[in-house]
């Protein structure tokens, strides 16, 4: 809740580094179609999240298809794991409505597809560490408990491809932190997440 200009605001606690990329894609609606939120509110919305949940969606099966692939040891195996990832889970609940979640989920499927080419396929090219920084701090940003799989990844990287995770990994998550950090900044004006003032009637 925010105090600050006259009568107390509720304001969302969620990560604030999608929020202000969705307000470019609406921009760009807006900008294409003359549509705003104001006056087409159900157009906007429905387009706005069918440019973003059918990609991430997408985006989930065809590389958990790929990481199946290189890891399935069945057909039968294969294709159970993709049932699931189909059909039972919350993604796919997820998937209806605009959300930081089924981003979130995404990202990490980019930064795990990433990180089985360098683990078990065994390239070593600085792109995918560099995809895997990328990824994985942009799941973080979108959700904050992923920041423990940036850690894990990027120490199991720092082991396998210690200067390729320095010079090209770090640089990038670092960006991508100082992002999540700065919009939260512009929005709460603290460098601390919302999830940090828990306590009842706090600004």
């Amino acid at each position: 809740k925010h105090a600050n200009s006259g009568e107390p605001h509720l304001y969302s606690s969620k990560p604030t580094l999608l929020p202000t990329a969705l307000a470019g894609e609406y921009f760009l609606i807006k900008k294409l179609t003359g549509w705003s939120l104001a006056e087409q509110p159900f157009q906007v919305v429905r387009t706005m999240l069918v440019l973003t949940n059918v990609p991430a969606v997408v985006v989930i099966l065809v590389l958990l298809s790929k990481i199946v692939e290189i890891l399935g040891v069945s057909d039968w195996g294969r294709l159970m794991v993709m049932a699931m990832a189909s059909f039972g889970t919350f993604l796919t609940t997820f998937a209806v409505v605009i959300n930081n979640h089924l981003i979130a989920a995404m990202c990490v499927m980019v930064a795990c597809y990433a990180v089985v080419q360098v683990w078990v396929v065994g390239r070593r090219e600085k792109r995918w560490v560099v995809m895997a920084g990328l990824f994985a701090s942009l799941a973080m940003a979108m959700d904050l408990p992923c920041g423990l799989l940036l850690a894990v990844l990027g120490i199991g990287l720092l082991f396998t491809l210690p200067r390729a995770t320095l010079l090209a990994g770090l640089p990038v998550v670092l960006v991508v932190v100082s992002l999540s950090v700065g919009t939260n900044y512009l929005a709460h004006r603290t460098l601390l997440p919302p999830y940090a003032f828990r306590d009842a009637g706090q600004d």
